[in-house]
């Protein structure tokens, strides 16, 4: 009876510590035709299989969250995004990512604070090392702000 008693307390301790929400989608598609082609020959069967994963769940006073994709061809497996935030800190990260940062670039790893008015982003584009800081701070109806792009500069 102890040996129950200690293992039902640790399962309730631990129940809390950290618990992710994992949704799993997908879609599968069967066509026949290749439409907008000429000729007879172009026609035939086809199909299409997407799965999808997104988990997300709190732990700490952290949130995060993940996603992925993948696709029927085994060459299309999408890694999403991955952010932890908490406390005004926040990281993000998505190879290839769509982090905007330049009117010809996009970031794919960004680091942010922001608490008592003031903020400070930094975005980077891990392939080609440009770099955006962005420093904010705002008191009532004023704001101010200071932006730096490494792309824009050179």
């Amino acid at each position: 009876m102890k040996k129950v008693l200690l293992t039902t307390t640790a399962l309730v301790m631990t129940a809390g510590v950290a618990s992710a929400d994992v949704i799993v989608g997908g879609s599968a598609g069967l066509a026949y035709g290749n439409w907008g082609t000429s000729g007879g020959s172009a026609q035939g069967w086809g199909q299409t299989t997407d799965v999808s994963i997104t988990m997300s769940g709190e732990a700490s006073g952290l949130s995060y969250s993940a996603s992925m994709s993948f696709d029927e061809t085994g060459n299309d497996i999408g890694q999403g995004a991955l952010s932890v935030a908490g406390n005004g800190l926040s990281l993000s990260f998505e190879e290839g990512g769509e982090l905007e940062m330049g009117a010809t670039d996009d970031g794919d790893l960004q680091i942010g604070y922001a608490a008592g008015g003031v903020s400070v982003t930094y975005t980077e584009d891990t392939a080609t090392d440009n770099t955006l800081i962005n420093l904010g701070y705002t008191a009532g109806n004023m704001t101010l702000g200071y932006a730096a792009n490494s792309e824009e500069d050179t």
